[in-house]
């Protein structure tokens, strides 16, 4: 594996000439959208029947919750799972075992974060620092937060052999036990609202459905069996490469969370909760494309660069190829018609998370790029990873300020959506021409179809 600023020059070769390889990429393809699609299709069923069984103001005050708790994860990440796609000794037991343990710990500590934090907002609350129409003066959000610390030692636990089979990309077990999890949560969160509605039956699900993953990685995965380990060398070796991938995931929860750690602070857990539905259905389409960069494209790419290195640039077009029509086609439909979406799923409580919706249609734009920090590491350049989270972060934090100031909430919405394109404008103004990597000319062709797409979707819409 190359590190440094290695530039690279125009591809001489085509990529991914290899059969196995491209055959390994189009079957972990299948798998990873296959299993996205059917776990989006689980949460969305769930979502539908949750928002008749419960108030609008649970998902607003769970969702802030959800957000302390990733933040907290994201602000320890050591990138571990990264760490063994990236490296050649994932068949090690050795450094996989170290790896595992490095996992617990950030479990434990993660954990004890979030009862901290639990503590000081009840403090908080009780003190009078939280203003009353604040999402964050609900007296559910420190049991919440709290409860959630459980399920932080769970994810430490989960064994590395799904992280092994992403960098061998055999996805069917990874799949099959994510959806296996997935579904058990919801039917004990449906369950138990069912007999009891309460908000706690949202954190239940959360639980029952990590448990049953942390089981199934152990015993229906194959590999490496983990235990507590501890080598020196590895440590060393995993630190080099999370310095900067601990600064990157602090920045990028940040930048894909101020929004709402700031509209909580500014409105009622009722507006909160509005917000929170349009956010979970935009977020369902840019998990797919996530999903796909970490899971298809990073393998793929690393192991292209591992065999024919100056076909890198070619080979990163062709594989945002699906994912920038899957991107802009869904962004200018959601831009004209996500209010009439929003009409047919839920009832009329949730007609404003339509108006949020449809805005917030427009950072799915900037959706597209979700594989170039994985470029960056791969190119031995993670602090490009964190300087273009910085631009989404100080981009997004102007633009949800200033469109709060001008227009209210629904300005701070388009705060949201254009801030959250402020950092894929930086990478690719700033860092992909640098790394070689920049062609105009496939770049001006996705905008021509954006706009053209956009331009028939809107004649439609009249």
């Amino acid at each position: 594996m190359a590190t440094g600023s290695r530039r690279f020059a125009p591809p001489l070769h085509p990529p991914m000439q290899h059969p196995s390889l491209v055959r390994s990429a189009v079957t972990a393809g299948i798998w990873t959208l296959a299993g996205h699609g059917s776990s989006q299709v689980l949460r969305l069923l769930g979502n539908l029947l949750l928002t008749r069984l419960l108030a609008p103001e649970s998902f607003g005050v769970m969702s802030i919750a959800t957000v302390v708790s990733v933040g907290v994860v994201m602000f320890s990440d050591l990138g571990l799972r990264q760490v063994i796609v990236r490296s050649n000794r994932a068949s090690d037991p050795v450094f996989v075992n170290t790896v595992w343990t490095l996992q617990f710990l950030q479990g434990l500590a993660v954990a004890s974060l979030l009862l901290l934090i639990a503590g000081g907002v009840a403090y908080a609350q009780h003190a009078g620092r939280i203003p009353a129409d604040s999402t964050y003066a609900s007296k559910d959000l420190p049991l919440l937060i709290a409860g959630l610390s459980f399920g932080a030692v769970l994810a430490g636990l989960e064994s590395t052999r799904l992280a092994t089979a992403e960098k061998d990309m055999l996805l069917r077990p990874v799949v099959l036990i994510e959806l296996g999890s997935q579904a058990a949560g919801l039917l004990a969160t449906c369950a138990a609202a069912l007999v009891h509605p309460s908000i706690f039956v949202l954190l239940l699900g959360a639980i029952v459905s990590g448990a049953i993953k942390v089981g199934a990685s152990h015993l229906l995965a194959s590999g490496i069996r983990n235990r507590l380990h501890f080598s020196w060398p590895v440590v060393r070796e995993v630190c080099r490469i999370s310095n900067w991938i601990v600064l990157s995931s602090a920045l990028t929860f940040l930048a894909g969370n101020i929004d709402k750690l700031f509209l909580a602070w500014l409105l009622g857990s009722h507006t909160m909760g509005q917000f929170a539905i349009a956010a979970l259905l935009v977020g369902a389409l840019t998990d797919v494309v996530a999903r796909i960069s970490s899971r298809v494209a990073f393998p793929a790419l690393t192991k292209a660069y591992e065999r024919d290195a100056l076909g890198l640039a070619r080979t990163y077009y062709r594989v945002r190829i699906p994912t920038d029509a899957f991107c802009l086609v869904l962004a200018a439909f959601l831009f004209w018609f996500g209010r009439d979406v929003v009409r047919i799923l839920y009832d009329n409580r949730y007609e404003q998370a339509g108006e949020f919706l449809h805005i917030l249609a427009i950072a799915l734009v900037g959706s597209r790029y979700s594989v170039v920090p994985y470029m960056y590491l791969l190119l031995g350049r993670p602090g490009l990873m964190a300087a273009e989270q910085a631009f989404r972060l100080t981009g997004s934090v102007f633009a949800i300020g200033l469109g709060y100031r001008l227009l209210g909430t629904t300005g701070a919405a388009w705060g949201v959506a254009l801030g959250q394109l402020s950092g894929s404008l930086a990478g690719l103004l700033l860092f992909q021409p640098r790394l070689r990597l920049l062609s105009v000319r496939r770049e001006l062709v996705a905008l021509a179809l954006f706009v053209g797409v956009f331009g028939l979707f809107g004649f439609a819409s009249h």
